[in-house]
Formats: C-alpha cells, structure tokens, sequence
C-alpha cells in the first residue's frame, strides 16, 4: 500500500471503531509509556495534546508533569513544528486551525541543544507504523520537518516513542531516504 493508501485504510477503522475501547487501549499504552526505561530516565519529553482519533495523551501529559519531568508539547507556524514547555493544562487550552490544543508560542521553546546532558523522549503519533519502526503521519510533514532537524544537531539524538493502537501496526510502510524511523512502537498489547 502507498502511504495514501494506508491513511485511507485506517482512517475507515477509526470510523468503525467505539470510542470507549480507544479509552481503555489508550490507558493500558499510557501504562506500558510510563514503564519504559526511556521514558523513566528521561529529564524533559515531549508530547502531542490528542486529536479524537488518536491515542489520548492526557494521562501521559499529567504523569510527565508529576514526575517532575521538562514537558514540551507542539505548535504550529507556518510550515515549521516546534515544541514549548507546558507547566499546567491551562498552558495549552487554544485550539489551532486544525482543533488541536496548542500552547502559548512565548512559553520557554524546546532548544534541542538544550538536552546534551539530559535525556529526552519524544511522543510520537502517527496513522500508521510498521515493525520496522517507519511510520506514517497525516501527510503534513511537520513531525519528518522536525525530526531531519534533530538528526543534524550536535545535541544527539533524543529516544523516538511512536504510540498507536494495534489496528494502526500495518505489515510494511514505504519509505525514502528522508523518513525518520522511531526507535519504538508501543500499543496496547504490543511492544516493537
């Protein structure tokens, strides 16, 4: 399948899908999240406030911010993703044009640089992933714009997280030179 093909393919098995199972699924990949080693040692994460037919990040965005942990979540300018730390809920309350939950854009800015010394775990979503770790998005480009500029910074590279519900693991994902693949894909039942 072309990436086209899987959005259209797991867009229809959202539509099938009851709400109160995504709910359920989504606590039991927040618990596996929130067990993983990556996540435990990691000092700052960022995340993604969820749309509705994603895995819901509240659980994990108020775990983080109990934990003490640095957590960032995404905004949008233009063409260009960047990531802003959020203390509170309130932090993130504007929706942008698409009806995500944004934060306020003169919140502190997650500088990469930043992290040299300090691990750093990235939330991912996704429509799609494969075992292989690739993974498809909503065809925007923002989170791939991102990740090419991580791979280039001196900083390092911080622990790529995709979450998904298992419907959402396809056999094989076509990808090209400038696709970033996650170091990990947790559902509900599985771990790759």
């Amino acid at each position: 399948m072309t990436k086209k093909e899987i959005r259209k393919f797991i867009k229809k098995i959202f539509l099938e899908t009851e709400i109160r199972d995504l709910t359920a699924d989504s606590r039991a990949i927040a618990v596996r999240v929130i067990d993983h080693p990556e996540w435990q040692k990691a000092v700052s994460i960022l995340l993604y406030a969820h749309l509705p037919d994603e895995v819901e990040t509240s659980q994990l965005i108020e775990t983080a911010l109990q934990q003490k942990k640095a957590v960032y979540l995404p905004g949008i300018s233009g063409q260009a993703i960047d990531f802003y730390r959020v203390r509170t809920a309130g932090d993130y309350s504007e929706k942008n044009t698409f009806g995500i939950h944004e934060p306020d854009q003169h919140l502190p800015r997650f500088i990469m640089e930043d992290t040299i010394n300090y691990p750093c775990c990235i939330i991912v979503p996704g429509r799609a992933f494969d075992k292989a770790h690739n993974r498809v998005g909503r065809g925007a480009g923002y989170y791939d714009r991102f990740f090419t500029g991580l791979k280039n910074s001196p900083a390092g590279h911080p622990f790529l997280m995709g979450i998904c519900f298992s419907f959402q693991v396809v056999a094989a994902i076509p990808s090209a030179s400038h696709d970033i693949p996650v170091h990990t894909v947790i559902t509900e039942s599985d771990i790759y």
